[in-house]
């Protein structure tokens, strides 16, 4: 699994209109990346998966989040909690700025998105 994440990693930004060519068998392994990707320690760029997680959410990967950020892992709990925090509130940008600020605290400063 791993190894998939890597070959992913690698090929991400140069092709990321592949990623949803293969439809229900890619959607499923982006899952997969972005379930990698909230449980290890954050990197560098990390939060720019939340574009994958737009993508691809739905009951799977929520569960996925869910179950993360109540895991034992700091990480997990914190990059899962952002994720959710930002599927939630589509119309927020993922940018530095709104990482740092629902970093610091202030995680109320702007309303759900009502559906």
């Amino acid at each position: 699994m791993e190894a998939e994440a890597a070959f992913a990693r690698l090929h991400e930004g140069p092709f990321p209109g592949l990623w949803f060519r293969a439809g229900l068998r890619a959607r499923a392994r982006l899952v997969d990346l972005v379930g990698l990707v909230v449980r290890r320690t954050y990197r560098c760029k990390d939060r720019e998966y939340v574009r994958v997680a737009r993508a691809v959410d739905g009951d799977e990967l929520r569960d996925r989040l869910h179950r993360a950020k109540c895991s034992d892992n700091p990480a997990a709990q914190l990059h899962a909690s952002y994720v959710l925090w930002l599927l939630d509130r589509p119309a927020i940008a993922n940018t530095r700025h709104v990482w740092r600020t629902w970093l610091s605290g202030t995680r109320t400063w702007l309303p759900v998105h009502a559906s």
